[in-house]
């Protein structure tokens, strides 16, 4: 999970660190002292600077030429993650038209420090526990490189509902998204992933220089609920590991207990063995707080011989003239086929998806998004090619597309029309912005009419 845990104990605070930084919580000094020693000042002292911001580049979509610095005034890359980079003060790129086109996802430098851990290729079966807002997920996803299968699984309804959303934008056909905790998950999928991924909620003490306000909810009793929770999770998630599979365990807490502690036991109480650990400190790397251990299936044999590429399941499912009226309006826009992947009607008959899964692999199970929407088909009974598949797509994938100037593209997100364009090859057209996709337009004549969803539009 990135960020902290919402709805914890209110501690009570006493002062430490610069004049200008709010009080550290009863209890949490004495802890980080025992925890650093003689590294305590330094440690300490990195309060007085800012909070480091970073973000990544979207390799799935990256055209050819994109550079870092159509974004970003000094690029300074992220030495451990390739593709990232640091965001200087004054800098706001999630202002930028190319944050809304899924350009690149803002995420802590710290927190793609755990992603790599994972080992993870193109063909595997991965599941991310605890997914939400999605950072990792879409780390992950850049290294499936659109071949395989991620699950990515956020309990909270608001927060799945955001996961999916990040899900799009960033044009990952081949996750599915679920509204389910592990205990809901896990039982369902023995053995079946290569990776699995446990960004446990915890104390966030890491994120204290980010956010301030997460020190009101952080207690010793928290910390210890915190720990009591993370051990459930990996009980859960170990069921859900494939043999000679890897876990990965992160969390953006200090604590022994959350961290060293649960390690230990997960290496002692199952058939995993610890392989790798560390943690990021704002004083000691460019970043905020993280921990992360992975583990793998003892025998090593196991581990050589487990991994199987995943192929994705074919056929269809639902209303045969809905999925032919689909693929006739697929047929008549793209220039380039669809992943292999299933062709799915949702339950209401008004969405249809490109599904990575099998028939009855998530039955029982919330899902807030099955794959790739292709079409919704709204009350009138009219067929739109989705959003979705408009950021997954490029401008060559598609027989029309619109490069958009600066200019259109913020007016395009404001929901205006695009004028002034050459006459000819009237029709749905993909609209991009440095080759990036940003939505669609029904171009007739000179003018482009928008089809962003007024949801999107700022």
């Amino acid at each position: 999970m990135d960020g902290i845990t919402p709805g914890t104990k209110q501690g009570d605070m006493q002062p430490c660190g610069p004049d200008h930084f709010p009080a550290f919580p009863e209890g949490f000094p004495e802890r980080m002292r025992e925890l650093l020693g003689d590294e305590y000042p330094d440690f300490l002292s990195s309060y007085s600077d800012p909070p480091v911001r970073s973000l990544k580049i979207n390799t799935l979509r990256k055209p050819e030429g994109f550079s870092p610095s159509f974004v970003l005034e000094d690029p300074e890359a992220v030495t451990w993650e390739d593709e990232a980079w640091y965001i200087g003060e004054g800098e706001r790129p999630g202002l930028d038209p190319l944050h809304m086109a899924g350009a690149y996802y803002i995420q802590e430098a710290s927190a793609m420090r755990v992603v790599p851990e994972l080992d993870v290729r193109p063909g595997m079966r991965v599941l991310d526990l605890c997914a939400a807002p999605g950072g990792k997920s879409v780390q992950t996803a850049m290294r499936l490189r659109g071949e395989g299968l991620l699950v990515s699984a956020e309990p909270v309804p608001a927060r799945a509902k955001v996961l999916a959303q990040n899900i799009e934008r960033m044009g990952i056909w081949n996750a599915c998204v679920l509204n389910a905790g592990p205990d809901e998950v896990c039982p369902g999928f023995p053995g079946f992933f290569d990776r699995v991924l446990v960004d446990a909620p915890c104390s966030g003490e890491g994120m204290f220089r980010k956010n301030p306000e997460a020190m009101g909810e952080w207690s010793v009793d928290n910390v210890r609920m915190c720990a009591e929770r993370q051990r459930a999770i990996l009980e859960q998630a170990v069921k859900a590991l494939k043999p000679g599979g890897r876990l990965v365990y992160s969390t953006c807490t200090y604590e022994r207990e959350e961290d060293e502690e649960q390690a230990l036991w997960l290496s002692s109480a199952t058939e995993l063995e610890l392989v790798g650990e560390g943690r990021i400190m704002p004083h000691r790397q460019r970043g905020e707080g993280q921990y992360f251990a992975a583990f793998e299936f003892r025998e090593k044999g196991e581990r050589e011989k487990s991994f199987e590429p995943y192929i994705p399941h074919e056929g269809s499912e639902g209303d045969p003239a809905v999925i032919r009226k689909t693929l006739d309006l697929i047929n008549e826009n793209l220039a380039k086929p669809l992943p292999r992947g299933r062709i799915v009607c949702s339950q209401k008959g008004n969405h249809v998806y490109l599904s990575p899964v099998g028939a009855g692999m998530l039955k029982g199970l919330r899902v807030q998004r099955e794959g790739l929407p292709l079409v919704d088909v709204d009350k009138y009974g009219r067929y739109n090619l989705s959003h979705s598949l408009a950021m997954f797509l490029r401008p060559g994938d598609t027989l029309r597309s619109y490069e958009m100037n600066p200019d259109e593209a913020r007016a395009f997100l404001h929901g205006d029309v695009v004028r002034g364009v050459e006459k000819g090859n009237d029709g749905m057209t993909l609209m991009c912005f440095r080759g990036f996709s940003m939505g669609w337009g029904s171009k007739k004549g000179n003018i482009i009419k928008n089809h962003l969803p007024k949801g999107l539009r700022t």
